[in-house]
């Protein structure tokens, strides 16, 4: 099976003709302990056949493993990647595969998630080298599963000596191909088993894998390898001897190997001596130790661009440290191999092939919990020649230590040709605007850091004691899928001061994050955070100074700080101890804590649970340069988030004002200023775990509902004094009732010191109840009442008026479905507005306007046929001059086009539309309906022309504003139409027309009133007819080849509906029975017509008609459609829909063509205009055959 998915790919090894030092990444994915220094690693069974036959080199056997048990069978597969740049591969169970001259055999099959995450990790990389990459052919790898538990190896030919690039890299990079065959395998994968299986899901900012293998991760780490990050050494013994040493290789001297520098700062050189004495000579690569750590970095020209003069020390990993800082990347030394010498010592091997900057990717440390590559770890690439553009992922970094007053004026934004877009945000998943790495840093963030990709970060923190100030002008945005504004992922006693704003608006997005993360080896390796270091031997004993003492130590917010997942989220990894929000703050997303102060692995030398808490403090001032000041009086805050950290926070108010409308879940809460719990439901909305106090001078609001409950303060304990508030909630209250509201503490153990001493009542904001308290703090009770026109005065218009006298009736008693409906409305607003727009959308106006639409459709069948009937006339007239005349080539066509006798059948497709605005407080309509007229006529001596007609049509009718329906219409007519013009009458004729018929009409009707939200369904079948009578006359004007007529006309247009009474289904309470009602309405039309007619080639005609009338309405424009609540039957009310208007403009027109072949067509457009606020459109064909 071939298929075509997105993969970036490539894993190697160098491979020498000398005896080489086998490098494994045994501390990249531990499994089996021996030895006190070797931690966990696995043990190899000694170099076998492959492995010699391979010789590998700096970058080989990698542990990288893909894979989960319980696999399904797949096909093998060759997958073709990101336009053919890549090409794995991928062995099944059973078959064989040959690369570097030797026949692997896959022991099992991977399966799809496995292969996802491979394509996941790559993903990665396809962002990274991708817009650079110069390959012009697929790069294939080779992918072999294997059963090796919890290992994998990966390996490429470095077949050019002295090469400084790897073969993939340089195919890569320069589109230079080993033998110049293209189609050649590249790289080789081995992937084994996990221990406890792997995750296998997509990169994110910070490791989620728990205690799986990060998959994807270990995928970039093992590519960096094979892009040439590692060391090209050899070894004069097999790895279990005493004796055994190393050297640089002579004839596979890598770029990786050109910027190594031993502890005195002496380059690497092919066939150098390495040794590990601590003793300078400039002709041996000095080490100081067989440590992990022995003083070994790589520099080169952009790592030295990016580190900026920057000397690093290396990682705090409890396995061997290195005291002195170096000038350029800490690269591990050695690695155990697993053997142990005959003097029972472990052995150790030369690695010098993995970059050692604290909890990096690329490590051989036990704990990571970086997923990509860091900035320098990117610029090692550029100086081991791959072309890529770093800025595209971090808008700066800081490698410095001890930087006072440091100003970062570095933005972030999209990238394009090498430049930034300014004003754009970075579209790049996994970036970062800001890294700071070092410690003791002072940085203000001058510039904006904007970012809309997928798990981008706006300023990501580590090291210790840091200081970050972003100032009121400064934007931090991480808005793309799983974003994060400001993370803080490791390191202690931080400071943050957010006065500009910091946004994470995307899916998952937080905006300010503190979190350790996941360890990419999985949590049951290591594990990490604050006052918190666990391996698999259990508590490691000298706590790292980046772990002793709070992530955070203070956290002020006096500008914005939006997420959509969480405006603060606190990881159980991370402590941190103060967060302020300040006078001027504004919150979106929940806070949220998962810090438990009392975690059984917190490390011995933490302390008491009582100072590992979180101090969320509201109500300070907010200093100049955004840290936190003394109690504000002047503080308000309303804050809809949740709340959430029952094991850690304790939070106080102050002073100010502090609304809540979230759910809140906290260790204590002291309340100093006025604390107004505004949540939409009653019961325990505060949760506090241990202690509520409510100190002097203090003012609890709470908010009480129809049965007496409260949103009230679940706690253990309590010390109550001062100020209960108490504010009437959204709720149905029956006219006269009297509430005894519940206490607003509960005390779970009932130890409560005093008690409120004053109880207040607050206007509601309903401008349909009172409120009226008595009673004592202790024991209030509260009366209710609505004034006897409480709805009905607060109307707009009539038909309100209407209902509102309805619900004067009703409200005060309501049962069922009515009770929410009436909530709805005496809740909407206090200045009453609600209330009004709510009755207007509970009456029967939509069906006025339904009826109105019906009508004006009567009006355009009236026109379609009275129009064809003059263009007929029209015609007539024209062929008696064409006879006359003796013009015609075709007298026995033109001179009569209906002869005594014929009938001319005709067919009118139609479309027309009305729209008429709102007006005196009534809504607004559109409507647009489409039909077909057809009919056939006869034409007599007289001078008659008499016929009939059917129609049918369908209207689509969206009655808008406050009203909210949609009405669907069809229907179906037949009729008679008359046209009498006798020549003897010498232009002046009659024409009437009328038609019956039946419309059947479907109503949705959507009623929203401040959160109450119904849709009221109903169906009827109505009688439905129209009628025209009309005169004028016709002056013509003939001319040599033209005939022009021009004369008065009148016209009277008769309409009416007869709608049967209805029942309103699916609307709950807002349903209506709606009564019978007849709907008419009679228009008189006083114009002008003018017709043109001239001939054409072979007899054929061309015709213009035009019709000019001033249109005026006589019978009462006024519709009034009764109803009532079907519920409610006994109180009625009714529509008032005026006419805005009963007079307008009616403008048509004509083209017809007619051929000597008994055919005409006539284009009829026109349209009603000059009405106020009314505007009608129309256009017809007509087809007519005579015979």
């Amino acid at each position: 099976m071939t298929l075509f998915l997105p993969i970036w790919s490539g894993f190697l090894r160098f491979v020498s003709a000398e005896p080489v030092c086998y490098v494994r990444c045994v501390r990249c994915w531990p499994g089996l302990a021996t030895g006190p220094l070797t931690h966990a690693f696995f043990q190899p069974a000694g170099l076998n056949s492959f492995m010699k036959r391979f010789l590998l080199l700096a970058t080989a056997i990698l542990c990288c493993v893909l894979l989960i048990a319980a696999s399904p069978l797949w096909a093998r597969q060759s997958i073709l990647a990101s336009d053919g740049m890549f090409w794995l591969d991928i062995l099944e169970e059973g078959e064989q595969g040959e690369v570097l001259g030797t026949v692997f055999t896959a022991e099992r099959t991977l399966d799809q998630a496995s292969i996802e995450a491979l394509q996941n990790g790559l993903a990665y990389w396809q962002s990274v080298l991708g817009p650079n990459a110069a390959n012009t052919s697929p790069l294939r790898i080779l992918i072999h599963p294997s059963l090796i538990e919890g290992n994998a190896s990966a390996a490429s030919d470095g077949e050019v000596p002295l090469a400084p690039m790897t073969i993939f890299a340089n195919a890569l990079a320069n589109d230079i191909w080993p033998n110049g065959d293209r189609e050649e395998i590249l790289a080789y994968i081995e992937i084994g088993t996990a221990t406890n299986g792997w995750y296998t899901e997509p990169l994110t900012a910070l490791p989620e894998n728990r205690d799986k293998f990060n998959l994807s991760a270990t995928i970039v780490h093992e590519l960096g390898h094979a892009l040439g990050i590692g060391a090209t050494c050899s070894s004069n013994s097999d790895v279990s001897s005493s004796n055994i040493s190393f050297k640089f290789s002579s004839t596979s001297f890598s770029r990786w190997s050109e910027g190594l520098r031993d502890m005195y700062g002496n380059p690497a050189r092919p066939g150098m001596e390495i040794v590990f004495d601590g003793v300078e000579n400039e002709n041996k690569f000095v080490l100081a130790s067989t440590n992990y750590f022995s003083g070994a970095y790589f520099t080169g020209t952009n790592v030295q661009e990016v580190l900026d003069g920057a000397k690093l020390s290396f990682a705090e990993d409890g396995y061997g440290e290195y005291a002195d800082s170096v000038p350029g990347i800490p690269v591990i030394s050695t690695d155990a191999t697993g053997y142990y010498d005959e003097n029972g010592n472990p052995v150790y091997y030369v690695d010098l092939s993995h970059i050692e900057l604290q909890n990096s990717l690329m490590s051989h440390q036990y704990w990571r919990n970086w997923t990509t590559f860091m900035e320098a770890e990117l610029a090692v690439l550029q100086d081991l020649g791959l072309d890529l553009d770093r800025k595209t992922f971090f808008g700066h970094s800081i490698y410095h230590d001890n930087l006072k007053d440091y100003v970062n004026i570095n933005p972030y934004y999209e990238r394009q040709h090498g430049q930034w877009i300014e004003g754009s945000p970075s579209t790049t998943a996994l970036g970062i605007g800001l890294h700071i790495y070092g410690s003791e840093n002072t940085v203000t963030q001058a510039a904006d850091l904007l970012t809309v990709g997928s798990e981008a970060v706006g300023i990501r923190v580590e090291g210790r004691q840091n200081t970050l100030y972003i100032p009121e002008t400064t934007r931090i945005q991480a808005d793309g899928s799983g974003g994060s504004a400001i993370l803080v992922s490791y390191g202690r006693d931080h400071v943050i001061h957010l006065a500009g704003e910091a946004t994470s608006l995307g899916p998952g997005g937080i905006a300010a994050r503190f979190d350790f993360g996941d360890n990419i080896l999985g949590n049951s390796t290591e594990y990490r955070g604050s006052w918190m270091w666990t391996d698999n031997y259990g508590q490691v004993p000298n706590l790292s100074q980046f772990l002793a003492g709070p992530m955070v130590s203070t956290f002020n917010v006096s500008g914005n700080l939006l997420g959509t997942t969480a405006a603060i989220y606190i990881d159980e990894s991370a402590l941190v101890s103060n967060i302020n929000i300040l006078t001027g703050a504004r919150l979106q997303g929940d806070i949220i804590s998962l810090w438990d102060p009392e975690n059984p692995i917190l490390h011995a030398s933490a302390p008491d649970a009582e100072a590992l808490h979180t101090a969320l403090t509201f109500g300070l001032a907010a200093n100049r340069d955004g840290t936190a000041g003394d109690p504000d009086s002047g503080f308000v805050l309303d804050y809809s988030g949740n709340i959430l950290g029952e094991k850690s926070i304790d939070m106080s108010l102050e002073a100010g004002r502090l609304n809540l409308s979230g759910k809140v879940e906290v260790l204590s809460l002291t309340n100093s200023g006025y604390l107004a719990l505004n949540q939409s439901v009653t019961g325990s909305v505060v949760e506090v775990k241990d202690t509520f106090t409510n100190n002097k001078g203090a003012t609890l609001e709470t908010g009480f509902a129809a049965d007496g409950s409260v949103t009230g303060i679940q706690a253990n304990k309590a010390s109550l004094s001062e100020t209960w508030a108490l504010r009437p909630m959204r709720d149905y209250y029956a006219s006269g009732i009297e509430i005894s509201p519940q206490a607003p503490v509960v005390i779970r153990d009932r130890e409560c010191a005093g008690k409120f001493t004053s109880v207040v009542l607050l206007a509601g904001t309903s401008p349909i109840l009172s409120f009226e308290s008595t009673g004592t703090a202790d024991a209030p009770r509260i009366s209710v009442a609505r004034a006897p026109n409480a709805y009905s005065r607060l109307a707009t218009t009539s038909a309100a008026h209407s209902v509102g006298l309805a619900m004067d009736k009703i409200a005060g008693s309501a049962k069922g479905d009515m009770q929410n409906l009436v909530e709805a409305l005496d809740w909407s607003g206090s200045d009453g507005t609600g209330v009004a727009r709510g009755l207007k959308a509970l009456g029967p106006g939509a069906y006025d306007a339904a009826a109105r639409a019906s009508l004006a459709q009567q009006s355009e069948f009236n026109l379609l046929i009275m129009r064809r009937m003059l263009a007929q006339n029209t015609r007539k007239a024209w062929a008696a001059h064409v006879a006359d005349r003796g013009l015609s080539a075709h007298p026995q066509k033109t001179a009569n086009p209906e002869k005594t006798g014929d009938w001319q059948v005709w067919a009118t497709p139609y479309g027309a539309g009305s729209f008429q605005g709102n007006h005196s407080g009534l809504s607004s309509w559109k409507s647009e309906g489409v039909g077909l007229i057809l009919g056939a006529e006869r034409h007599f001596d007289s001078g008659l022309d008499f016929g009939f007609h059917a129609a049918l049509a369908a209207r689509r009718t969206h009655v808008q504003d406050s009203e909210e329906a949609q009405v669907d219409t069809k229907s179906a007519f037949i009729g008679l139409q008359a046209l009498f013009a006798p020549e003897e009458w010498d232009g002046f004729w009659l024409t009437a027309q009328g038609r019956l018929g039946i419309e059947s009409g479907e109503m949705d009707r959507e009623i929203g009133i401040n959160g109450y939200n119904r849709q009221a369904e109903s169906r009827w079948s109505g009688f439905a007819g129209g009628f025209l009578a009309g005169l004028g006359y016709d002056l013509r004007l003939p001319e040599q080849n033209t005939l022009v007529t021009v004369g008065p006309l009148a016209f009277f247009e008769y309409s009416f509906l007869q709608r049967p009474g209805i029942d309103e289904d699916e609307g709950g309470a807002a349903s209506l029975h709606v009564d019978s009602a007849f709907y008419d309405s009679l228009l008189m039309n006083l114009g002008a017509h003018a017709g043109f007619q001239t001939a054409l080639f072979n007899g054929t005609s061309l015709g213009l008609d035009v019709l000019a009338a001033w249109r005026h309405e006589l019978l009462d424009g006024n519709f009034a459609t009764s109803a009532s609540f079907r519920d409610y039957g006994a109180h009625e009310f009714s529509s008032d829909t005026e006419l805005p208007g009963r007079d307008s403009l009616l403008l048509q027109a004509g083209l017809t063509l007619a051929t000597v072949s008994d055919f005409s067509a006539q284009l009829e457009v026109g349209g009603e205009f000059f009405r106020s606020g009314y505007t009608a459109l129309n256009m017809g064909l007509n087809l007519g055959w005579t015979f």
